[in-house]
């Protein structure tokens, strides 16, 4: 999923989420307060332009912005998450970090920029292949919930 694919489809996966109530928006739906110092919830003109908002949010922290749609899905349904759910999340963000790492250490010794290259292209494809099953969960969740809460469509019997 490229980066103008990852864009639209978390900003439609959280609007679908809100009930596409955007008065509910608020940025990053207030779990990564306290942890991303610029995302304060509530601070950050949602109340005014919240399509706009969620589009920078999307843009701008889109792992941020996917991972709050799916903690607040989680939340609402009392969901607990796989281990294995867990267990991707940490080795993407370890592949992350490896990656920054690399990048830092090839400004210092040139002969590592190869490998930089390297980890960054893993890194994106790791990140790209996480954010995609996170959000599928999160459609998959929706729509389940709607489909046992939609209203069946009853046939008059003729007597």
């Amino acid at each position: 999923m490229t980066l103008l694919g990852r864009v639209p489809v978390s900003i439609i996966i959280r609007r679908k989420a809100l009930n596409y109530d955007m008065s509910n928006y608020t940025c990053c739906q207030g779990y990564m307060d306290g942890i991303v110092p610029c995302a304060r919830s509530g601070r950050c003109g949602e109340s005014s332009c919240p399509n706009c908002c969620l589009c920078l949010e999307s843009f701008c922290c889109n792992g941020c912005a996917v991972s709050a749609t799916r903690m607040m899905i989680m939340d609402r349904y009392r969901l607990q998450p796989d281990k294995w759910d867990n267990r991707i999340i940490r080795c993407n963000n370890c592949i992350q970090l490896l990656s920054c790492i690399c990048s830092l250490l090839s400004i210092c010794i040139s002969e590592l920029g190869d490998l930089a290259d390297i980890m960054n292209c893993i890194a994106q494809c790791t990140y790209a292949t996480t954010q995609g099953c996170m959000t599928a969960q999160v459609n998959v969740e929706l729509r389940e919930r709607e489909q046992a809460f939609a209203v069946q469509d009853e046939t008059m019997d003729r007597v």
